[in-house]
């Protein structure tokens, strides 16, 4: 039997926006967590510091904002900080269960950063302003009452999504992305949606979340240059063939002259697209051809998004904004895959696979680091070898790769996954590139299991390029293992060689945006990143197969 805190650890509550009864909900999960001896029992809600403990250290959660600082910000929220407070604490008791006491301390400290911070450096971006979650203050913001009709408070929750992008070139840390088969799941379920029956009003409430989806996850998109598509966004030639133009930010990275408006500041890049996908916008354009436009003429409208509320377009609603784009996605998660589909949505998916019926959360931001991924493991096309080089810096760069290890790993294992679950006999392949463990040779230093070097060849030793460019170059060669290491007992070879690749890449593209490198070189490390992440794909589906082979046998 599960303890008090064992369930509500586990328990799936959420918000979908801070309300009178969300606070009343959380003061009644305060005292439930008092009981289970996670927040001590001295500690009231009232109180400016909360005491709590994990069993092993206390942590101090404090509440006392600075009321000067949060003078700067009470037109932003919309209330006096005494209501702001209830509303912080009510977020934070939404964060138990799901992170370590430590995180929510820093999430605290974050919020208390910000309010001692003049909103307009904040969203300007604050050379000085170092916050340690900024997606957990996205997420609080985004849930704020009528967040969505307030237009500084979208350009708040924007500016968090910036500082998680920021975060990266200060802190040796990747952007927080969720486990990928969330991602592999999303797509399918996402898909199998959108195929189905759907009402009308339906469709086009979700259709901006669905286009997200299909566009960003392939070209790397901000979420910002995504919602400034504008309406006349998409035209079919003479040749049959679909296009869609696309604003991109000409300031990032760049000492383009500021002029402040959207023509100025944007350029426009225009892509051939998938016919089906082309009707989808040509049918969304017609559907929508009566609702009001918007005020800088975007692609997406946002009177079908009020309607969902029965409400009609607020006043001061300009264009379907960074905010109604997050309540979309959270309407989708909790109708629809929750819903609908009836997957847990869970909070602790890093580092580990997912059951069948799991899912974590994404973010806006997550599918422009997704498509990088994508690109750079397949191979890359010259047009996307010059978005390759786009890189505010070659840190950030680096944060890009860094993950494709973890998607091939996932990929590999949901498809051996799909592979064993189906009615088709499997068995470990015979075949040249992997060849049988028990079979090595002995080499200096250690085995090799290369077939092609145990008959007296040497095509696969002169494939092994050392670090100083030498051929043959053992401790490189993926078919290499040290003294009392089989084959299947260590993956870091196959990781090494990407990483390294990876490294070479953020190089390449660093000397050519200084004019000293060339789009050749780029493309020669991409296609070898690609031939390593397939060497190393193959090598996991084996290695898959092979123990659940010997689990069969026991």
């Amino acid at each position: 039997m599960m303890s008090t805190a064992e369930i509500l650890y586990t328990s799936n509550v959420d918000y979908l926006e801070l309300t009178d009864e969300t606070i009343e909900d959380a003061k009644e999960r305060f005292k439930s967590f008092k009981e289970a001896g996670v927040i001590l029992s001295e500690s009231s809600w009232e109180d400016p510091m909360w005491k709590t403990t994990d069993e092993y250290s206390r942590v101090g959660l404090y509440f006392k904002f600075n009321r000067f600082g949060y003078k700067k910000y009470e037109d932003v929220f919309g209330m006096p900080l005494e209501r702001f407070m209830d509303y912080v604490k009510s977020h934070v008791i939404l964060l138990f269960g799901r992170n370590i006491l430590r995180t929510i301390e820093n999430f605290l400290l974050d919020i208390g950063k910000i309010l001692r911070t003049p909103v307009n450096e904040v969203v300007g971006g604050s050379e000085t302003l170092r916050l340690k979650v900024p997606r957990f203050c996205e997420d609080f913001f985004s849930m704020m009452p009528g967040a969505y009709e307030n237009e500084r408070l979208d350009a708040l929750i924007q500016a968090m999504e910036a500082y998680t992008d920021v975060q990266m070139t200060y802190v040796s840390t990747q952007r927080p992305l969720a486990a990928f088969d969330t991602y592999f799941k999303f797509n399918d379920l996402i898909e199998d949606y959108w195929a189905s029956d759907i009402p009308k009003e339906e469709r086009l409430f979700f259709f901006p979340i669905y286009l997200w989806w299909r566009i960003t996850a392939v070209i790397p998109m901000r979420p910002r240059e995504f919602i400034l598509t504008t309406r006349d966004c998409y035209y079919v030639n003479e040749q049959g063939e679909h296009f869609l133009t696309i604003r991109r930010n000409q300031l990032k990275g760049s000492r383009h002259q500021v002029s402040y408006t959207l023509a100025g500041d944007y350029r426009s890049d225009t892509y051939k697209i998938p016919a089906k996908l082309g009707k989808l916008i040509k049918e969304y354009i017609d559907d929508t051809a009566d609702c009001d436009g918007t005020e800088i003429n975007t692609l997406f409208v946002t009177a079908t998004h009020y309607k969902k509320w029965e409400r009609k377009n607020p006043k001061n609603s300009r264009y379907l904004t960074y905010i109604n784009m997050r309540t979309i996605l959270r309407y989708f998660y909790e109708d629809i895959i929750r819903d609908r589909y009836h997957y847990r949505i869970v909070n602790d998916d890093i580092g580990r696979h997912l059951e069948d019926h799991e899912i974590g959360r994404i973010h806006l931001g997550d599918t422009r680091h997704l498509a990088m991924i994508n690109l750079m493991q397949e191979g890359c096309t010259p047009e996307t070898i010059m978005l390759l080089a786009g890189h505010t810096n070659e840190i950030m760069a680096g944060h890009y790769y860094s993950n494709i290890v973890n998607m091939i790993e996932c990929k590999t294992y949901r498809q051996f996954r799909k592979m064993i679950s189906s009615e088709r006999e499997y068995k470990v392949s015979k075949a040249s590139y992997m060849p049988d463990a028990l079979r090595g040779t002995t080499v200096s230093g250690g085995m090799c299991y290369s077939e092609d070097y145990a008959k007296g060849g040497i095509t696969d030793c002169v494939k092994a390029i050392g670090k100083n460019s030498e051929i043959a170059s053992c401790p490189d060669c993926q078919y290499y293992r040290s003294r009392n290491t089989s084959y299947f007992s260590s993956d870091d070879n196959y990781k090494r060689k990407i990483e390294d690749e990876c490294e070479s890449l953020k190089n390449v593209v660093s000397l050519y945006r200084q004019g000293a490198g060339d789009t050749e070189d780029i493309g020669e490390v991409l296609l070898r990143l690609n031939a390593n992440s397939i060497s190393y794909s193959r090598y996991l589906m084996e290695k898959h197969l092979r123990e659940e082979s010997e689990d069969g046998k026991k």
